[in-house]
């Protein structure tokens, strides 16, 4: 998978709850960029922010794909952004 490539299938694996999603992205820091609040957040706008492709519910239970939720910050990183209107992305045409 490409850095632009959508992951599907196998590539959507592991599902991680939410506090394990936090962990896996947070990697041990003293200080988590990621809370289990913040992620909780994402999560309950899931259909608005384009997440749910990434989640499968059960019951109560949000299962979220780890590399899917690590594609989704790609493409919403202001890095992203900028690199899209540099090549005369969807940025330069909303202008």
């Amino acid at each position: 998978m490409n850095y632009l490539d959508t992951p599907e299938g196998d590539d959507l694996e592991p599902f991680r709850v939410l506090p394990a999603l936090a962990d896996a992205l947070n990697n041990g820091a003293d200080r988590p960029s990621w809370t289990d609040s913040a992620l909780r957040n994402l999560m309950a706008q899931r259909t608005k922010n384009g997440l749910d492709r990434f989640v499968i519910k059960t019951g109560k239970k949000l299962l979220i794909s780890e590399p899917g939720f690590r594609f989704w910050l790609r493409q919403h990183s202001p890095y992203k952004q900028l690199e899209l209107s540099l090549k005369g992305g969807p940025a330069d045409e909303i202008q």
